[in-house]
């Protein structure tokens, strides 16, 4: 596998211009693997984005870890999107305090998965939801509750702000400031 990854990536000339390509390559073994062509394709599919996840220019054979793993993270991704869907993110606040005065001046606002009776931590989710393109929408929804909270919040503190944290994504997207401003 090696030899065909070192092969692969030398650099060829096209039109006049000099290109190179990686490979990663999963493989999966008959019969150890699998006894039937379609699971050990499949097999060697999930050991080829495992490959892909432990760098350029990789090859990995298949475990049954690796199924595991796929599976698990499959069912991460069906439970976030119906998350998504039956809208169970809700906004928690925490106070920004004047160290000089002690009384808070504005809030952070955070993002959590509110499923059943409990409530998941953004390090389970965030990432997941960058990959799946899904974190724009959490945002933007979230930012829309957060503003109409910090409304009420004026009527009683005008100078009380609120703290957003954004995702990389957003800055790859020109309509997140006309967003805010619409809001």
């Amino acid at each position: 596998a090696q030899k065909v990854i070192d092969v692969v990536s030398q650099p060829v000339s096209l039109n006049n211009k000099v290109v190179g390509i990686g490979a990663s390559i999963g493989i999966a073994l008959y019969p150890d693997d699998s006894s039937n062509s379609d699971l050990l394709i499949r097999n060697a599919d999930v050991a080829m984005y495992h490959a892909k996840k432990c760098g350029r220019n990789n090859f990995q054979f298949f475990t049954d870890e690796m199924n595991d793993e796929a599976k698990s993270r499959l069912d991460r991704e069906s439970k976030l999107k119906l998350a998504v869907n039956k809208g169970e993110f809700v906004n928690h606040y925490q106070a920004i305090v004047d160290a000089n005065t002690g009384k808070a001046v504005g809030f952070e606002m955070l993002l959590r998965w509110k499923s059943g009776n409990e409530i998941i931590s953004p390090d389970k989710f965030i990432a997941l939801s960058e990959e799946l393109g899904l974190i724009i929408a959490l945002t933007e929804a979230a930012i829309d509750r957060g503003l109409r909270v910090l409304k009420q919040w004026h009527i009683a503190r005008p100078d009380t702000y609120l703290s957003v944290n954004l995702s990389a994504q957003h800055f790859s997207k020109d309509n997140l400031v006309p967003y805010i401003e619409k809001l």
